[in-house]
């Protein structure tokens, strides 16, 4: 196997690959499979999220008159499915031999799993999400990190070994919509109580809309408690 040693002058990755052994020692040229075993060890080495489908070069190798040239591998850009390469034989004397490499990639990312399947409104604990590597579609409904899924609660049934998508779960909801709620005014030596109608959902602190059963009015009042709203006439 081909030692590495990987340098970043600023932005820029630039791969040194040390040849050894006898037929690499003592030519100067570089077949096609030479280059993509090459490239292949880099990507799989330095770019671990990536995984390799298909490699193709500008030219099928390379030639330099020098016995010992450095084989350099140069990312010129990246995006979710391509990396685009150079790579380069480089003599002592500063005599070069470069060819362009395209790399179609699947970029993999995590992905946060249920291990059983979930029932709608059930709370989810840390023994109920896990962590998969899965393809990368660009799409940011996905959860990414399990303390995103941990405490909270099922809007839909999920499937065991799906991905979550964030619209389906919700945070513990101390107020629901369309359920009474006790309303409280205070001000001063003042505290009246009354029965209200949600219209909202919402978690402690929120401010949601409630409606007052007695006189129909319609108010902004903050969650304090399960169903219980802080209200401001």
């Amino acid at each position: 196997m081909l030692p590495f040693r990987l340098a970043l002058p600023g932005a820029v990755c630039i791969l040194t690959i040390l040849l050894l052994g006898s037929s690499a020692a003592s030519a100067a040229s570089v077949a096609k499979e030479a280059v993509m075993d090459d490239i292949r060890q880099y990507i799989e080495q330095y770019a671990p999220a990536k995984r390799i489908k298909k490699i193709s070069l500008s030219r099928p190798g390379l030639h330099v008159k020098c016995k010992d040239p450095r084989h350099l591998i140069h990312i010129r850009n990246a995006t979710r499915k391509h990396l685009y390469l150079n790579y380069t034989l480089r003599c002592p004397s500063g005599e070069t031999a470069q060819l362009e490499a395209t790399a179609v990639v699947d970029t993999m990312v995590k992905r946060i799993v249920v291990l059983r399947t979930i029932g709608k409104e059930e709370r989810l604990g840390p023994k109920d999400v896990g962590v998969r590597m899965d393809v990368d579609t660009g799409s940011k409904e996905y959860l990414r990190s399990r303390d995103e899924a941990v405490g909270k609660f099922a809007a839909q049934k999920l499937r065991k070994g799906k991905a979550i998508k964030y619209y389906q779960l919700h945070p513990e909801y101390l107020v629901r919509k369309r359920h009474n709620v006790k309303m409280v005014y205070e001000k001063g030596a003042v505290h009246i109580e009354l029965m209200g109608l949600a219209l909202q959902n919402g978690t402690k602190g929120e401010e949601v809309k409630v409606k007052n059963v007695s006189s129909g009015k319609i108010l902004h009042c903050k969650v304090i408690g399960a169903k219980t709203v802080g209200c401001v006439q």
